[in-house]
């Protein structure tokens, strides 16, 4: 961050404690800071690619003002911001400073959490999901890296609200080989056509509680593209029980209730969902999703976003080519035996 080590935001000034960020991220930079008026070490989240001249700034700026009154002990609060004076000032956000690192730390390489343990973060995020869309604020990026626990471990915090709106969020969904970060646990209306609403949230946390459970995600991450995304939108996940068999029938059911492809067919609400993950509420039956399973191959293809579509091309190039490279290679043989 270029400019003078003092900040000011709407509310009070604030002193950069060292010029090196403490996190680097894909959007953004994050730097160790510290309120003057009392000392208070916070975060200053700046932006990388901020252009002030785009015409939804204005309501990025409104929804900030918005995101300032959502008071709820498990959502990370935006405490303070600023617009920016322009050239070596971009704008920032203000937020607490959480020492406990994000919920990828309980994410073991090929390890899973039993639900006991993991249901206490679950019923925390939850409230944070729910308590935000009765305020009418769709958080749009669940995922591990944006739950943020506290020096304890004990609590979790739901940080970055709102930004998907303004901000692209799909890493490297137009890759032919991999979905990674952000799109993997998008909802299948997202990929489809970029539609958005609280059930793609559930869709997104059900990812989550998910690769809790499991260790993995619900579908092979190292798949091609057009396969993952097919995946996703005819509802073909893998079978929880067959990485982590401890999972109980009730539990599977939730999970499998949560990553329906129909928004309607997942849980109402984000507590739902978890009671239904401890046999609180009964899970559906989800005769949409399996009927959606038996579309045609148009209606698929319908279905496909632009990178999908590209990579079912790219993926009928390659296998025609490699269908007249062998024919090239076997006519002369064939006819050498006539």
């Amino acid at each position: 961050m270029s400019g003078p080590a003092r900040l000011e935001g709407k509310n009070d000034v604030y002193e950069v404690m060292q010029p090196e960020p403490v996190i680097l991220g894909r959007l953004a930079v994050f730097f160790a800071a510290r309120r003057v008026s009392d000392n208070r070490p916070l975060l200053i989240k700046s932006f990388r690619d901020f252009d002030s001249a785009d015409p939804s700034i204005s309501s990025f700026y409104r929804e900030i003002e918005a995101l300032l009154k959502l008071h709820h002990p498990n959502i990370l609060e935006i405490l303070d911001y600023s617009p920016g004076t322009g050239v070596g000032s971009p704008p920032f956000l203000v937020l607490p400073w959480c020492k406990g690192g994000n919920l990828t730390a309980m994410q073991r390489q090929g390890g899973f959490a039993p639900l006991e343990v993991a249901i206490p973060f679950l019923r925390q995020i939850a409230a944070a999901i729910d308590y935000a869309h009765q305020h009418g604020v769709i958080h749009g990026d669940i995922k591990p890296q944006n739950v943020l626990l506290s020096a304890d471990g004990r609590e979790a915090y739901l940080a970055d609200f709102g930004m998907a709106k303004y901000f692209e969020v799909t890493d490297r969904v137009v890759s032919a080989e991999f979905v990674e970060g952000t799109s993997a646990y998008l909802s299948p209306e997202q990929l489809s056509d970029n539609r958005q609403t609280p059930r793609s949230d559930i869709y997104s946390f059900g990812v989550l509680a998910y690769q809790l459970l499991t260790g993995r995600l619900p579908y092979d991450i190292a798949a091609p593209l057009y396969r993952q995304t097919h995946a996703r939108v005819t509802g073909n996940i893998a079978d929880p029980r067959d990485t982590n068999p401890a999972i109980s029938e009730t539990a599977r059911a939730a999970l499998l209730n949560a990553l329906a492809v129909v928004p309607a067919d997942r849980p109402r609400t984000a507590t739902e969902f978890c009671d239904m993950l401890m046999g609180l509420q009964p899970a559906k039956r989800l005769q949409a999703s399996a009927k959606k399973d038996k579309r045609t191959l148009s209606e698929l293809w319908k279905d496909l976003d632009s990178a999908g579509k590209t990579a079912v091309i790219t993926a009928a190039i390659a296998a025609s080519a490699a269908i007249v490279v062998a024919l090239v290679q076997i006519i002369p043989v064939l006819l050498g035996k006539k």
